[in-house]
């Protein structure tokens, strides 16, 4: 195996890694959002603000994670092949869909989940007994 295709191959194997992560980071989320919601609906404040916390821990971390894999990893890659890989130049002409989801999944969805997250602990705080005795 030449270079050229060790290189070609580890980019597709860090797209697989983003895919695969990003299909955790969807079921999760949804979960937690069922269960969570089950709980606001049935006054259990303390749980749900539990699993509100859960979830924006889970969206940091996939925003780090991906941060991390796209600085350190795909962009030296990418560097890589620009300059040794044939096949580059055709998979940029057809415009290769790899950049737009990633920046969406890897950077819009996590945010957009932070602030949900954040909001629905925010509901939550208010009704937890410890935190009402803590702080007011």
């Amino acid at each position: 195996m030449s270079n050229d295709e060790f290189y070609f191959d580890w980019w597709k194997h860090e797209d697989n890694l983003f895919t695969n992560r990003g299909n955790f980071f969807l079921v999760s989320h949804s979960l937690l959002m069922a269960a969570s919601s089950k709980l606001f609906e049935i006054n259990s404040y303390g749980y749900a603000g539990f699993l509100c916390f859960f979830g924006l821990s889970i969206a940091m971390l996939w925003t780090m994670v991906n941060h991390a894999q796209r600085v350190c990893v795909v962009n030296q890659l990418k560097s890589i092949l620009q300059t040794n890989e044939p096949r580059w130049g055709a998979l940029q002409e057809k415009r290769w869909p790899w950049e737009r989801p990633h920046i969406m999944m890897g950077y819009c969805l996590p945010i957009l989940f932070i602030c949900l997250w954040t909001g629905m602990l925010v509901m939550a705080l208010p009704h937890i007994t410890w935190f009402v005795i803590l702080f007011h």
